[in-house]
């Protein structure tokens, strides 16, 4: 697992990592705080005036994110992610699946409160 120091009011110049992280900060101001990325489904829209970057793209990079190789897996392999937004720190459990329907589900802790629940 890596901590990569996402935080708000970052400058960032490659647009698959701005897409990757508006779509995390995103997914954590969710109720639920889930997301999937299916094979049959458009990725979700994260901004006026932001592009939305090819499906591989974006699933490549959240592995890259997690510590994984970005390769095509030849079976589900999970990992997570630690980013900071808006002063919270969350926690994103990634599962990739490159054979499956849902390339990458995603589910989002805040992190405090999953320690806060564990005690």
């Amino acid at each position: 697992m890596r901590s990569l120091g996402i935080e708000m009011g970052f400058e960032c110049t490659n647009p698959v990592i701005l897409y990757v992280n508006l779509m995390l900060f995103a997914a954590a101001g969710n109720a639920d705080r889930t997301l999937e990325l299916r094979r049959d489904s458009p990725l979700p829209d994260v901004g006026e005036g932001v592009p939305t970057p090819d499906m591989a793209k974006v699933v490549n990079r959240l592995k890259v994110m997690c510590g994984l190789n970005p390769v095509t897996l030849a079976k589900a392999t999970e990992g997570q992610i630690r980013f900071n937004c808006l002063g919270k720190d969350f926690l994103a459990n990634c599962r990739f699946d490159d054979a499956g329907e849902v390339k990458c589900s995603i589910r989002i802790h805040e992190k405090d409160a999953q320690h806060a629940a564990a005690g």
